[in-house]
């Protein structure tokens, strides 16, 4: 969802409701990443009544992600049934799986050293992200954690993105803010737009975390929060609305001491 469409949802809007939800469908994944830590239960039932209750809400825009959230057997029938409602919709994968759907306005592709079997053997991700440029806009998923391995990324899958989201991997214990700065200027070397992770724009100064003023995170479990790297103090679901007003906004993150 652009800034520019954020921009144009009243305060009083989003104190109601939030502008987008990040909604993780499923915990299943056909990868082991040792540093993942979205792995756990799911409730299936609930989050298929999430999915209707975003449909009548006045959300904006869906961020559906997982696990893998191209396990899921009815992925399809939920993209379809919140585009048809009106939503923009996006699909944060590991690539492993190329499934194109009507309707979908973006793909967030995760390659990076921390998906370990994706990035030794990127074939799969390489074809997922050829096709998916070909009928929407495709973004990279990156972990910075070096200079290297970023510009690997950009000679792989430069090709077929037009932006590069870099990530910070979470917990963050400090942060590299002359990394973080060389990064960015390499990612517009090669010609992409580069969007850098929420709590780094905070540190760095570079922008605001607007995570729990513009959006909201629901877990496959029915869980809810600022964003899906809060892993305590989440609440249960009640309903988009009651949801985003029940949820903490405090960081779980102590920022400061991280530069």
């Amino acid at each position: 969802m652009s800034g520019s469409m954020i921009a144009k949802i009243s305060e009083k809007q989003l104190k109601k409701c939030p502008a987008v939800v990040h909604l993780s469908i499923t915990k299943k994944c056909n990868l082991n990443c040792k540093e993942c830590y979205y792995k756990g239960k799911e409730n299936p039932e609930l989050v298929k009544r999430i999915i209707k209750d975003i449909a009548i809400s006045r959300v904006k825009a869906v961020a559906i992600g997982g696990g893998e959230p191209m396990l899921h057997p009815n992925i399809t029938d939920f993209i379809n049934f919140l585009v048809e409602s009106g939503k923009i919709v996006s699909v944060t994968t590991n690539g492993t799986i190329c499934k194109p759907i009507d309707g979908v306005s973006k793909y967030a592709i995760s390659f990076d050293v921390i998906h370990e079997q994706t990035w030794k053997s990127p074939e799969s991700v390489i074809t997922a992200a050829k096709t998916y440029s070909e009928v929407a806009e495709v973004w990279i998923n990156h972990i910075l954690t070096t200079r290297e391995y970023l510009k690997r990324v950009l000679d792989v899958l430069g090709d077929y993105a037009s932006t590069i989201t870099l990530l910070a991997l979470k917990p963050i214990k400090r942060i590299d803010i002359e990394l973080w700065f060389d990064a960015i200027e390499l990612v517009k070397q090669y010609g992409l737009k580069v969007a850098v992770d929420a709590c780094v724009a905070e540190i760095t100064g570079i922008g605001k975390c607007r995570q729990g003023t513009v959006s909201m995170s629901i877990d496959a479990d029915g869980s809810c929060a600022i964003c899906s790297n809060n892993r305590s103090n989440r609440v249960m679901y009640e309903g988009i609305e009651k949801s985003w007003k029940k949820i903490r906004r405090t960081c779980p993150f102590n920022l400061k001491k991280l530069c």
